[in-house]
């Protein structure tokens, strides 16, 4: 192998090259063909930011979520994703890859590759789906509706007699001369405060929020043709110069 590397001088480089030029031209050819079709193949792919809020996932569930459906979608499993979002199968199959990044506050940003522009209305719907059908998040939902709601039966029988002893005292204020009326409305408006605060927890509860604002559809830039082609005209002239080569030295045909 020394001894062959050795006798290929520059000049003997550049007389394989003259005289293999049409061989050369050939790869080249073909090269460019081969970029061409590359350019031609590579489909256009857009990528669409949603951000969405909740206080059901942790950062670390979310991305854990957001795996999972984006392993599904590079499987090409397109009846699974569809019914794990609920959404029609033509526009799940134009899903790449979906990304969820955990944020502060309970905020989560999703990014999806797709093969052409997205409803935000049927994504928005297919990841409510998703996440709220989870079996770890019902189970949350479960466990929290069953913490929230006993306690929120005894706030309200509390206002209740609250209320009812305000209106005793109001009308005979001499039979309560125990009560203080301060005291009474006090208590009255922190258990009120209170019934109001879990009654919010449990209306939202299973809510999910998209904010339109930071929600954005665009293009991901394409390599060019031009970059393509020299690309695999450069790979094709390496390719066929050392065709040339090996077949001038280590496997030259007989005349």
């Amino acid at each position: 192998m020394d001894s062959f590397l050795k006798n290929i001088s520059k000049d003997t480089l550049l007389s394989l090259v003259l005289n293999g030029y049409k061989k050369l031209l050939i790869f080249m050819v073909f090269g460019a063909i081969a970029g061409f079709l590359m350019f031609k193949l590579n489909p256009t792919t857009y990528t669409t930011v949603f951000v969405f809020k909740t206080d059901l996932i942790s950062k670390e569930y979310a991305v854990t979520l957001g795996d999972n459906l984006s392993y599904i979608f590079k499987k090409n499993d397109f009846k699974k994703a569809s019914k794990l979002l609920n959404i029609d199968t033509k526009e799940v199959f134009k899903i790449n890859e979906l990304i969820i990044t955990p944020f502060e506050g309970g905020l989560f940003k999703i990014e999806i590759y797709s093969k052409d522009t997205l409803l935000y209305s049927i994504i928005e719907k297919g990841i409510k789906n998703y996440i709220l059908n989870d079996v770890f998040v019902k189970e949350i939902i479960y466990k929290e509706k069953n913490y929230l709601q006993p306690i929120l039966q005894i706030l309200n029988l509390e206002i209740v007699q609250l209320e009812q002893l305000r209106n005793d005292y109001q009308k005979n204020p001499k039979n309560y001369s125990l009560t203080n009326p301060t005291d009474l409305n006090k208590f009255l408006i922190e258990s009120q405060e209170k019934s109001t605060s879990f009654k919010n927890k449990l209306a939202y509860l299973e809510t999910i929020t998209f904010n339109k604002d930071y929600t954005f559809s665009k293009q991901v830039a394409k390599k060019s043709l031009f970059y393509l082609v020299l690309k695999y005209v450069l790979i094709a002239s390496i390719a066929g110069f050392i065709y040339i080569l090996l077949q001038e030295y280590l496997f030259p045909f007989k005349n």
